[in-house]
């Protein structure tokens, strides 16, 4: 069962002693092992077991940390005097820019309220109508610490990255560097695909809309195992091609859908090797997206030097509704195409706002290549386009949203743009939900009932 904030709105008088020794060896800076991971939110419950080492009994010690520390004695005071002090509630920033919007944001702040209440660690949302913007932050940014998120926060985006890295790839064919319709192993580094099953076949367009029929290779039982023995490994591109090599295809390149990490992996191969004088397509997304679009809080960085005020992230690894800390778990995406990029969610309504709305990233006929969808084989709300989906489908004939989902180890986000409603949301939690686990079903729920309420609006609006 997973603890609400209602239910943990009190911090039981049978917690004081545990509660005045963690915090005691945390104020005094006593050497400890942490051995567990962290539960729920409230302060009980992110609790980390300690292993006590008899250095605590040394007279030295007795000397310095219960005599000469008074502070001590005085939080002991404190917390028997008044032992409702430590409380679990949601921290929530609402920036509004011009009220003239089609969603009530009462509605969606008590949503989001509600969600973080259940069990969600964080979140951050931002809306946007027109010329109307807003966006809040609720939860914790750091559970362990206590620190709220805010709407400043960055997180990781996941495969969002991988509509930066379709921009720069449609951009280079407007330079006339590359043809999209061109075999993988005709490119200069096709000497690397000679493993790689179909490669006389596949198109870069295969890669980009994953009708290219490879395996996904993060779903292979060889990564996994690999994954669980090195999580902090620092993944290069030849480690990851070997997981794919000589693997059976799912089907003929070209026959159907199937969302595949491979096939941006293989891309971002070609961009940094495939012709001359290639860039690689880190510096491109620098170069041709975050630098003209002022992103500066956008980052694809190697995993091993996170960027500042990033949100720590956490999963529910083993489905026992006990979230662990795995910010620095690195599942292979950074700098190899199809995930690693962190970001925030106005720099992330800049990107979208720019590439569908204002069209300023691509010219029309790019753009119409990008839009141009094959049905997804496995979720029929989805259908894949160039580096981008067409997603809920399943929500009635106009109120399909143009964009992408992100979905980490330790966070989740959502980047899309509802054109016949002109409603942009972005979200972003810093929880997976890779594993089936209550979590996930929370997130699930409240994405539906978000979109819902959206789209609930936007109808009211044109009436």
């Amino acid at each position: 069962m997973i603890e609400t904030a209602e239910d943990n709105l009190q911090v039981e008088l049978c917690w004081v002693p545990v509660i005045v020794f963690k915090m005691f060896l945390q104020n005094y800076k006593i050497p400890c092992n942490i051995i567990s991971g962290y539960r729920g939110r409230s302060f009980p419950n992110v609790l980390p077991y300690y292993h006590i080492s008899p250095f605590l009994f040394h007279p030295l010690f007795i000397y310095k940390y219960f005599i000469m520390k008074n502070l001590f004695f005085l939080v002991v005071a404190v917390l028997l005097t008044g032992h409702t002090v430590l409380q679990a509630q949601p921290s929530v920033q609402n920036i509004i820019k011009n009220q003239n919007s089609v969603f009530k944001t009462s509605k969606l702040q008590g949503l989001v309220n509600d969600y973080v209440n259940k069990g969600l660690p964080g979140m951050i949302l931002l809306v946007k109508n027109g010329d109307s913007t807003w966006q809040t932050a609720a939860g914790f940014s750091d559970i362990e610490k206590g620190v709220a998120m805010e709407t400043t926060n960055k997180l990781m985006i996941a495969s969002i990255t991988k509509m930066f890295v379709a921009v720069v790839t449609l951009r280079l064919q407007e330079d006339g560097k590359l043809d999209i319709d061109k075999p993988i192993n005709t490119f200069k580094c096709g000497y690397r695909f000679k493993d790689i099953p179909n490669a006389e076949k596949i198109t870069i367009r295969h890669l980009l809309n994953h009708t290219s029929g490879l395996p996904d290779f993060i779903k292979t039982s060889r990564f996994v195992t690999n994954l669980l023995d090195h999580p902090l490994n620092n993944w290069k591109k030849n480690d990851l091609l070997k997981f794919l090599a000589n693997t059976k295809p799912e089907f003929i390149p070209g026959e159907k859908g199937m969302y595949s990490n491979s096939n941006f992996l293989l891309l971002s191969v070609i961009l940094d090797e495939g012709f001359k004088d290639s860039i690689d397509h880190a510096s491109l997304i620098q170069r041709d997206i975050i630098d003209p679009l002022l992103l500066d809080h956008t980052h694809y960085i190697d995993r091993k030097a996170p960027p500042k005020n990033l949100a720590q992230g956490y999963a529910d690894l083993y489905s026992n509704n006990h979230l662990i800390n795995l910010t620095h778990l690195n599942i292979g995406g950074s700098g190899n195409g199809f995930s690693g990029m962190f970001s925030t969610v106005a720099d992330l309504s800049k990107f979208l706002d720019a590439l569908l709305i204002k069209k300023t990233l691509l010219n029309d006929s790019s753009l119409k290549q990008m839009l141009s969808f094959t049905q997804d084989t496995e979720e029929k709300a989805v259908a894949f386009g160039l580096g981008i989906w067409k997603d809920f489908q399943d929500t009635g004939t106009d109120k399909f949203a143009y964009g992408h989902r992100g979905r980490e180890a330790a966070y989740t986000a959502d980047l899309f743009w509802f054109p016949a409603q002109d409603i942009m949301y972005v979200l972003m939690m810093n929880c997976g939900i890779g594993t089936d686990s209550p979590f996930k079903e929370m997130f699930l729920e409240f994405r539906k009932e978000l979109v819902t309420e959206l789209l609930r609006g936007s109808e009211t609006d044109q009436k």
